[in-house]
């Protein structure tokens, strides 16, 4: 733990090191680090044992991932990481690298089992990553919650080969003119790797999203894999566009608001098998609609800021006569260890700025 008051600065410039050294490891169990700036190396931390715990770190101009949490019950919260996978911003820029490239944070591939259980990702903020912002791949039971991660340059948020995974009460977006040069996916779920079981049992609720898409299994890497048991609802999408793709299972998008006013496509969905849409809030009217979605203004602040670093959660907002109060279902699903209840009838549509859907842990 850093001194109160202090913050201690690892610094690998002076040291050799590869793109997948980690320079701070924790190799141990129930190892707590809290406090220190790391920058510069391969891997700026890397969680390696279970039960550990970074917070409050800053880690920037790393070569790879700047933090990688492998063990089971990793713990990565109120941290800040910027200017990562640096290796791939010299390949772009014809400098040698890779055209590979890492996150900014990551619970990932148990080192001994091959997936992460139970990881916790919550209130970091994650920008300007030449590679993916934050995500968790090959993994199982993660909790990703109340993030800032914008301007990345792959994936702002990734669910990738991974299942039972919420995440909630996330601002995600892009600004215009922004350093890595790219308007990516907010939020994309997808699947890379043929040996670890499919994603499926996921809950993406209570976000808030400006300035991109919400790619939900609308591309795969594995064949035959597409969206499984996942439960979609009470976001908010804005200047996005939904995408879905042909093979779905069991799945839901509810009480989630989607508004362009750009001109751009609200929906893009192939097929409606194994897809369930109700009570969404459209914009625009999409090339399908459900008896329970409305085609209206939600009527949105859309007021404040939306510059890097700068998005407020109150952009969002809904306005004192928006069609959005109330007409929400209700909410109720297990994911992982935690029920999801909204424990009312009167849900809103869309995101609220502060949660009231209740996360009850078994």
């Amino acid at each position: 733990m850093a001194y109160n008051g202090e913050a201690p600065i690892l610094d690998a410039s002076n040291i050799a090191y590869g793109l997948y050294d980690p320079f701070f490891l924790l190799n141990g169990q129930n190892i707590i680090v809290s406090g220190f700036e790391v920058r510069n190396g391969g891997t700026g931390i890397y969680l390696q044992g279970n039960n550990d715990t970074v917070s409050n770190m800053k880690v920037h101009h790393v070569l790879g991932t700047g933090i990688l949490a492998k063990g089971d019950y990793s713990v990565v919260q109120n941290s800040t990481v910027y200017q990562t996978c640096l290796d791939h911003y010299n390949y772009l820029i014809g400098n040698g690298g890779h055209s590979g490239w890492g996150t900014g944070i990551s619970a990932a591939r148990n080192p001994v089992t091959g997936i992460t259980r139970h990881a916790q990702l919550t209130g970091n903020t994650v920008y300007n990553v030449w590679g993916e912002g934050l995500s968790t791949y090959e993994a199982d039971g993660t909790l990703i919650s109340n993030n800032t991660v914008y301007d990345n340059w792959a994936e702002n948020t990734y669910i990738s080969d991974a299942s039972n995974v919420l995440f909630k009460d996330n601002l995600v977006y892009n600004t215009a003119n922004n350093v890595v040069g790219k308007r990516a996916n907010l939020l994309s779920l997808a699947d890379e790797v043929a040996s670890v079981p499919r994603s499926t049992n996921n809950v993406v609720i209570n976000n808030m999203f400006l300035n991109g898409n919400l790619d939900a299994f609308s591309w795969t890497i594995v064949s035959g894999s597409g969206l499984s048991n996942a439960f979609i609802t009470n976001n908010t999408l804005v200047n996005g566009t939904l995408n879905t793709g042909n093979i779905n299972q069991a799945s839901v998008v509810e009480n989630n608001i989607f508004f362009r006013n750009d001109g751009g496509a609200v929906a893009a969905v192939p097929t409606l098998s194994g897809l369930q849409f109700t009570n969404n809030i459209w914009s625009s009217k999409p090339a399908f609609i459900d008896p329970n979605d409305w085609i209206t203004n939600p009527q949105l602040a859309l007021t404040g800021t939306i510059t890097a670093g700068t998005l407020s959660k109150t952009y969002f907002a809904i306005s004192a006569t928006s069609p959005a109060i109330s007409d929400g279902q209700p909410v109720l699903v297990t994911v992982s260890n935690y029920t999801v209840s909204s424990q009312a009838t009167n849900l809103n549509v869309g995101a609220y700025i502060t949660d009231p859907i209740k996360y009850t842990a078994s």
